[in-house]
């Protein structure tokens, strides 16, 4: 599977995220002197997992999603594993998946929000980071 290597910047003082990829950088599609390459440069930055939800939307690290597994819904967060070097999911006390493999096996899986914008989601559902 061709990996597509997308990213998003969390701008907390505009509260969104800005979208872009590699080559967006390096063929310089934010403006130099406006503030995009600044604001991106600072922010926190996030990967897309090459997975798309039920609707269709892009899954990045960081993500709150639910997941429908043998009948059972899950509400997770998306994290990298820097031991491992690998996506994963965590409802704050395990996490789940190897590369999301498990994605597959899942009945649905929905982003449901993030931890940027959902706080009160991550509270709710117990999750820590």
């Amino acid at each position: 599977m061709n990996r597509e290597h997308k990213y998003r910047a969390w701008i907390e003082e505009d509260k969104q995220f800005i979208y872009f990829t590699l080559n967006d950088i390096l063929e310089r599609h934010f403006s130099y002197y406006g503030s995009c390459d600044i604001k991106i440069l600072e922010a926190e930055k996030t990967q897309y997992i090459n997975h798309k939800d039920k609707n269709g939307k892009e899954i990045y690290v960081g993500d709150i999603v639910e997941i429908v597994y043998d009948g059972v819904l899950e509400t997770l967060m998306i994290v990298f594993d820097l031991e491992e070097l690998d996506f994963k999911a965590t409802n704050g006390k395990e996490e789940y998946g190897k590369n999301f493999q498990y994605l597959s096996c899942c009945d649905e899986v929905e982003v449901i929000g993030n931890k940027y914008e959902d706080i009160k989601l991550l509270k709710q559902n117990y999750i820590t980071y």
